[in-house]
């Protein structure tokens, strides 16, 4: 009887390991839910909040997409923070100075192509590794955004940009869930 209950108890062992190695983030998720449902009560469970979740993370969200293909191919880019920064500054720059949303967009679409057009030929035909080369331009951007910058932030910020992320679709979803979704 007692090597039964063993063999039994080594089976649901077993078993629970193979559902904690499989479903662990989803149980773990589940339990931050409930215990900060029951600290914060219906505030932290309501529509409003995880939409606001949602908004923070969907910048985070977007470039991890793009993170993904880099690292299946083999590859890594250190410099993906600061092309952000670089990206951002001249799409703030290019609609303060025309007012235009599609110009801002547009010139930040431009830099992020030829910033990776760089990256990746000095990757391929210099044949330097690319955490080298991501490395070396995350240090370049920064420091090429911090001069522009001046050490800080934009002093101004046109409306019209502004409303790229502080809209929403149909006065409920923000945004930056829908860019990161599509």
């Amino acid at each position: 009887m007692d090597q039964n209950n063993t063999a039994q108890l080594a089976l649901y062992k077993k078993t629970a390991t193979k559902i904690w190695n499989k479903y662990s983030v989803v149980l773990v998720t589940l339990l931050i839910i409930i215990v900060a449902t029951i600290l914060k009560g219906s505030s932290f469970f309501s529509v409003q909040n995880f939409m606001n979740i949602l908004r923070n993370n969907s910048v985070i969200g977007i470039i991890s997409l793009g993170m993904t293909f880099v690292i299946i191919s083999g590859g890594i880019d250190l410099s993906v923070g600061s092309v952000l920064v670089a990206t951002g500054a001249t799409i703030i720059m290019t609609i303060n100075y025309t007012g235009s949303v599609i110009l801002g967009i547009l010139s930040g679409i431009v830099l992020g192509i030829v910033i990776g057009i760089i990256n990746g030929l000095i990757i391929t035909k210099g044949k330097v590794p690319p955490f080298i080369v991501t490395l070396g331009a995350m240090n370049i951007y920064r420091s090429v955004c911090q001069h522009f910058m001046k050490g800080g932030g934009f002093s101004s910020i046109s409306p019209v940009f502004r409303n790229i992320s502080n809209s929403f679709l149909f006065d409920v979803i923000p945004l930056p869930i829908i860019y990161f979704l599509i």
